[in-house]
């Protein structure tokens, strides 16, 4: 690939996720300077938004490579974001993540909250699980809450869960992923569809299952 076409595909890649943050912070996912996002370039090689740069009007300078040890290999003048370490286990972690994007959503928020004792947000027979790349006539997901955003935390429940998408840290915001950022947005946009199925959904014994699990 020629210096051209690396640099055509960087700015694609910028564009795609400053499009999807644009409208995460239109959804009112992504408020007062919350969230960030990142793209797997190599190996060795990753591109994260900066901190304190606010969501709902990036620009290519709002973004930074990284190495894997999450050190800046340019001059910019902003920073990587604070969260590059769980990017980077994620990354680590998750043979096919290739984008990282991590939110606030309200309701996943609440969820956590809800669901904390059990360590996950149970649902099934929703079709909008298979958005997230789990198949099934009865699709059923168990979202994984973790109580503390740091390093530690994400690998044990990776290794536990990797086939989901997201992990839900207790009281803050999602991070979830995708081979692409396309794929990572899809999986955004479909999460925040089931947390709010799941906060919203009334409670009565015929239909609870699908949200409790029994």
């Amino acid at each position: 690939m020629t210096a051209a076409s690396n640099t055509d595909e960087r700015t694609s890649l910028i564009e795609e996720m400053c499009s999807a943050a644009e409208a995460f912070y239109r959804a009112g996912w992504v408020f007062a300077h919350s969230g960030n996002m990142s793209f797997r370039l190599g190996n060795d090689t990753f591109l994260i938004s900066t901190t304190g740069s606010h969501l709902g009007r990036l620009s290519a300078d709002d973004f930074v490579d990284v190495d894997a040890d999450g050190s800046p290999l340019d001059d910019s003048e902003q920073g990587p974001s604070q969260d590059t370490p769980l990017h980077l286990t994620i990354y680590d972690n998750v043979d096919n993540a290739g984008a990282v994007f991590h939110v606030h959503h309200l309701e996943a928020a609440l969820c956590s909250d809800r669901d904390n004792k059990r360590g996950f947000t149970h649902l099934h027979d929703i079709r909008m699980i298979h958005a997230l790349g789990i198949e099934g006539d009865e699709p059923k997901v168990n979202i994984p809450i973790v109580k503390r955003a740091d390093v530690d935390t994400f690998t044990e429940t990776l290794q536990d869960t990797p086939e989901v998408p997201c992990l839900n840290v207790e009281n803050h915001g999602i991070y979830v992923w995708g081979q692409t950022p396309q794929d990572a947005r899809r999986h955004v946009e479909a999460l925040a569809y089931l947390f709010e199925y799941s906060w919203q959904r009334p409670m009565n014994p015929k239909k609870s299952t699908s949200i409790t699990g029994f």
